[in-house]
C-alpha cells in the first residue's frame, strides 16, 4: 500500500521551530543550518560519515567536477557528460576540451583513460598549451608499446577533480 503525506512544515517536537519547510514548487528549505535545493535536501555542512560511521568523508572536495566519453574518430563527438561543453579537433589525435565548469585554478587533476583494440593507448596532456580554468588539450597515441604516432581513438575516458571556482 503506497501512503502520501502532504505537510509544508517539520518542527522539533515540543518546539514552534520550524526545521524544515516544503514551497509549492518542491524546494525543501533546512532552517536550521539556512541552506535549500530544489529537488532534493543540501546541508551545510560537507563532511558526512561513511556508511558505517567510522569515518567522514569531504563530499564536496571529494566528488568529481567534471566527466566526459569522446569519441576522437571521424566526426569528434561527447558521448556522455557532466560539466563538458564542446571539443575543438585540434588535428589528428590532438583536442581542447572546453568545460562548462569553472575550475579555481589551473592546478586542477584530469586523469584519463582511451581504448585501443590491440595493445593500449597512451593519452598525454598537451605541453606546449597551457591549460585554463575551463579547457584542457590533450593528445592520444595508439599502440604504444611500439612507439607508434599519435592516433585518434573510439573512446576517451576524462575524470576532472579539483576546487570550483
Amino acid at each position: 500500500m503506497v501512503s502520501t503525506l502532504k505537510v509544508q512544515t517539520i518542527q522539533i517536537p515540543n518546539s514552534d521551530s520550524d526545521i524544515i519547510t516544503f514551497d509549492t514548487s518542491g524546494n525543501v528549505t533546512l532552517n536550521a543550518n539556512k541552506t535549500s535545493s530544489g529537488f532534493g535536501v543540501s546541508t551545510a555542512s560537507s563532511t558526512l560519515p561513511s556508511e558505517g560511521g567510522a569515518a567522514t568523508t569531504n563530499v564536496v572536495q571529494g566528488l568529481l567536477k567534471a566527466w566526459a566519453r569522446v569519441n576522437q574518430t571521424s566526426t569528434v563527438a561527447i558521448n556522455d557528460s557532466f560539466g563538458w561543453t564542446s571539443l575543438t579537433d585540434n588535428g589528428t589525435a590532438d583536442l581542447t576540451n572546453n568545460l562548462s565548469v569553472t575550475m579555481g585554478n589551473t592546478n586542477y587533476a584530469p586523469t584519463a583513460m582511451m581504448n585501443d583494440g590491440n595493445y593500449g593507448g597512451v593519452i598525454q596532456g598537451e605541453y606546449g598549451a597551457t591549460n585554463t580554468t575551463t579547457a584542457m588539450r590533450t593528445r592520444t597515441c595508439n599502440n604504444w608499446h611500439d612507439g607508434s604516432a599519435t592516433g585518434d581513438t573510439n573512446g576517451i575516458y576524462y575524470h576532472i577533480a579539483g576546487d570550483l571556482a
